[in-house]
């Protein structure tokens, strides 16, 4: 296998771990909305899960075109171009998964812990993923020299 095959199936794969990251978390938001008294939750609250599941909805969206576009555009060959396209369309379904993941943490545990504790919860889940997802990779990248 060459270095760019490695490369083009490294970026594909990563981008299918994240579909399935995606699909389990929407599968979570999904039963939440069909549970017995989510009728009853504040409407604060309602939308605040929903905008989580729509931003989560966006990332899944963003992280299907790397396959699609491989098979539509590239017609199943390894190019350059793809792992460029399937790294940048990464890191920006990122965004909206990162946003949806604070805001669910925190619609469902305001009602078990409150509404203070489900602000620090959420934002802290925020500023966690961020952090793993943006700023390690962003401060391992500028020590090292460019190839």
């Amino acid at each position: 296998m060459t270095a760019l095959q490695s490369r083009v199936k490294f970026a594909l794969n990563e981008a299918r771990t994240l579909i399935l990251v995606a699909q389990v978390m929407l599968g979570f938001q999904f039963e939440a909305i069909f549970t017995r008294g989510f009728e009853h939750w504040p409407r604060s609250e309602r939308l605040v899960h929903l905008t989580g599941l729509g931003l989560l909805l966006v990332a899944l969206a963003l992280l299907l075109l790397p396959a699609a576009r491989h098979r539509i555009v590239e017609e199943g060959a390894d190019s350059e171009a793809l792992v460029a396209f399937t790294t940048r369309v990464m890191l920006i379904a990122l965004l909206p998964f990162v946003l949806g993941l604070g805001l669910e943490v925190h619609a469902l545990l305001r009602p078990f812990a409150g509404g203070t504790a489900g602000v620090v919860a959420g934002t802290l889940a925020t500023l966690a993923a961020a952090s793993f997802w943006y700023v390690l990779p962003w401060s391992r990248r500028a020590g090292r020299p460019r190839p």
